[in-house]
């Protein structure tokens, strides 16, 4: 006599295969989006390569040079296998750099002039010129007319390039000091050195320029307040000569004592009575 499947047994069956389902499929939906990721790159890349090749041709082709010359966008005039239907950015400029932006499968695969293959979420290319200039740097540097700042002054810098762009740039401070700390955007930096300091800068583009090292004006920096000591009763005879400087010490430990005054500068010791000095 044959015997079946209960159905009990049938559906614990049914629900060890949904549990192998439930398991398996995010596995394999990642393979498959991992290696569609794959190929998309691989196209990238060979997209990059064709541009190359359609430079070295350009040499020995006046339409295709002329075409680099103009920055004209040549994706629909190179062959690459299994290159999509989309359509997409490719360039290739007078220097032999290549540029791409096309969206495969959601995801924007770009490259500039002066990067690498990126992935991104954004498609927009950006700059596609030859950029030979050095980018800059300027400083936002608060008014002082005297040779010390009585307060903690605040110093931006302000890294400059209209070509290819900022990349970054580094930072140091100190007394014509080489620059190593690294920023991408401008930065407000407080100073407060009591013997006089600069910041140096060095700024780069996306291109690989790089810009001299330019340093800020010395600042020096005394937010602590001079001190005048020795100041007490002066008992004086009738006609007798006041020196009103006697015992009185002013001090500065930072910048130094520019002048020290009073008020009134002499006092009449013909009359009797008191006078009060302001120093």
């Amino acid at each position: 006599m044959k015997k079946g499947f209960t159905l009990v047994e049938l559906l614990a069956v049914i629900v060890i295969l949904a549990v192998i389902a439930l398991i398996a499929t995010p596995i394999t939906m990642d393979f498959i989006s991992t290696a569609r990721k794959k190929v998309n790159y691989s196209i990238a890349t060979a997209l990059i390569r064709a541009a190359e090749n359609y430079y070295a041709d350009s040499i020995i082709s006046p339409t295709k040079q002329e075409k680099i010359i103009n920055l004209d966008n040549i994706y629909d005039e190179v062959k690459v296998k299994n290159k999509p239907l989309k359509e997409g950015e490719l360039y290739a400029n007078i220097k032999g750099l290549t540029a791409l932006s096309i969206e495969l499968d959601g995801v924007c695969y770009v490259k500039n002039f002066y990067g690498e293959l990126e992935e991104k979420d954004d498609c927009t290319l950006g700059y596609k010129g030859v950029d030979e200039i050095s980018p800059s740097v300027s400083y936002d540097i608060p008014t002082n007319t005297k040779t010390w700042y009585n307060e903690k002054p605040e110093i931006v810098i302000n890294p400059l390039d209209e070509e290819s762009g900022l990349d970054y740039y580094l930072w140091c401070t100190g007394i014509d000091c080489m620059p190593t700390t690294h920023e991408i955007e401008s930065k407000t930096i407080t100073l407060d050195d009591t013997k006089g300091t600069q910041i140096c800068t060095i700024v780069y583009d996306k291109a690989g320029n790089a810009s001299e090292k330019t340093c800020s004006e010395i600042i020096k920096v005394d937010t602590v307040k001079p001190e005048i000591s020795g100041i007490g009763d002066l008992v004086i005879g009738k006609n007798e000569t006041v020196d009103l400087n006697k015992n009185v010490v002013c001090e500065d430990i930072t910048s130094n004592i520019s002048s020290c005054t009073h008020a009134p500068t002499s006092v009449d010791t013909s009359k009797a009575g008191v006078t009060n000095v302001v120093y």
